[in-house]
């Protein structure tokens, strides 16, 4: 299979770089001085918002993937927690531009939470006051170094016992520190059985997503992927339903039985940080007989053409920093 667009930036990237400047309501400081009280509500509580995001190096210029929609969906975790932004989308589409401008890293990764930095002992803080913050990193090197899974071109899953939050219980279209605790542990139990990612189900028994990816499935040609009554909105599952369609390929969002997954002729995890990630194995079961599928290779294929700025259909997914 070519190339994915995670694994060509793995490729040449030099040393970390874990300095550089963060952007904190407004101003710039030094990395090392980035910091909140660890007793700050939303250490303890959990009620950090964030959303990651990916540049590329386009002809030497830096192109910031689906900016918008990572935006829309910052603010949109923000009001699902009721907490209250200080700033409008597009001052924090400003703040990100002039992060990255001034950490000059290649293919950086954009990484912006808001939080509540007081401490405070009700659970629901009386303090209103939220920090937001938006760093550029060269987190690609960083998960290299420590031999990341999401660098593995090819996946082996566990479907596991841990289950999806259920809508009733938690905002799951948050993207909210709080959320992630079950990811966490659905990962452990994956690794503890020999997979590389973990496949959560919801309450009802059927496919929700992987620890913090979205799953699909093709069998006959037709895509399948849950909907989104379990799950988050992620930016690139968004772009692979379009991006499908566009090709002529039928996509169906829908509930996904457990008993699907092992009978699918191909199987892909897509995130902001790795596009589409092949699943080569469920549990025992290879799929395709442990090879990338056809249409897997065409959507990854369209996605370099994409991020590479080879197609002008998707121009309106890139954004300039400069």
């Amino acid at each position: 299979m070519e190339k994915g667009s995670f694994e060509r930036l793995i490729e040449g990237q030099g040393e970390i770089k874990m300095s550089g400047k963060v952007w904190i309501n407004g101003k710039f400081v030094d990395r090392e001085k980035a910091r909140i009280d660890i007793f700050s509500h939303s250490l303890q509580r959990g009620s950090n918002i964030f959303e990651r995001i990916i540049c590329y190096d386009i002809k030497g210029r830096t192109a910031v993937f689906r900016l918008d929609d990572h935006l829309d969906r910052f603010i949109n975790s923000a009001g699902l927690i009721r907490m209250k932004l200080p700033y409008s989308k597009e001052e924090l589409k400003e703040a990100v531009k002039e992060t990255v401008n001034i950490n000059n890293i290649k293919n950086p990764y954009i990484k912006m939470s808001a939080h509540y930095p007081n401490e405070e002992f009700d659970v629901a803080p009386p303090d209103d006051l939220v920090q937001v913050a938006i760093a550029a990193v060269d987190m690609l090197a960083l998960l290299r170094k420590h031999k990341s899974t999401r660098v593995k071109p090819n996946l082996r899953v566990r479907v596991i016992s841990q289950r999806k939050l259920h809508p009733d219980t938690a905002p799951v279209k948050a993207k909210v520190s709080a959320n992630y605790l079950s990811a966490m542990l659905a990962k452990y139990e994956a690794r503890d059985a020999g997979a590389d990612e973990a496949i959560m189900l919801d309450r009802e028994g059927n496919v929700a997503e992987a620890s913090a990816e979205n799953v699909f499935l093709i069998k006959d040609g037709v895509i399948a992927t849950p909907g989104l009554d379990y799950i988050l909105s992620g930016v690139t599952r968004k772009s692979v339903i379009e991006v499908a369609g566009d090709l002529g390929i039928r996509v169906e969002e829908r509930r996904v039985r457990k008993e699907e997954l092992y009978e699918a002729d191909e199987l892909f995890l897509t995130a902001t940080s790795v596009k589409i990630w092949p699943v080569i194995q469920v549990d025992e079961k290879l799929i395709n007989n442990g090879e990338v599928g056809e249409i897997s290779r065409r959507l990854n294929n369209e996605f370099n053409k994409i991020i590479s700025g080879e197609s002008k259909k998707y121009d309106k997914w890139l954004t300039y920093t400069r």
